[in-house]
Order: structure tokens, then sequence, then C-alpha cells
């Protein structure tokens, strides 16, 4: 499983998706805007070839960062 991720890959794709970090933007409270930024997270970081489960746990520690 991948714990690690490209730092600098990771900030320039937050700073991309303002749902998620920016409080004057109307997406932030937008909980189904968040979930797909997410998501579209996992599929950046995750390997190809990761399951599902992985693919949950990346996420999870995604967000936490």
């Amino acid at each position: 499983m991948q714990t690690e991720c490209n730092t600098d890959l990771f900030i320039d794709e937050i700073e991309k998706s303002p749902a998620i970090w920016n409080l004057h933007s109307k997406l932030y409270a937008n909980k189904a805007a968040k979930r797909n930024v997410w998501e579209e997270m996992v599929l950046i970081f995750c390997k190809s070839d990761d399951t599902e489960e992985k693919k949950k746990i990346l996420g999870s520690s995604l967000q936490k960062k």
C-alpha cells in the first residue's frame, strides 16, 4: 500500500480544489463536492492495482494530511 505521496503534487492538487480548503468558496459547504474531490485525489495517488479497501485507506490518509 502506498503510504507516502509526492508532497508537491499533493499541495498542487489541494490548491486546485477550493471545496476542501477555502472557507469562502460556495463549494466548501457542499458535502458532495468535497467527497468528489477526495475521490479524485485517491485516483491520482493510488496505484493502478490497489483494491477498493486500499483506496479507502489511502483516501482517509490523504484527508488527514
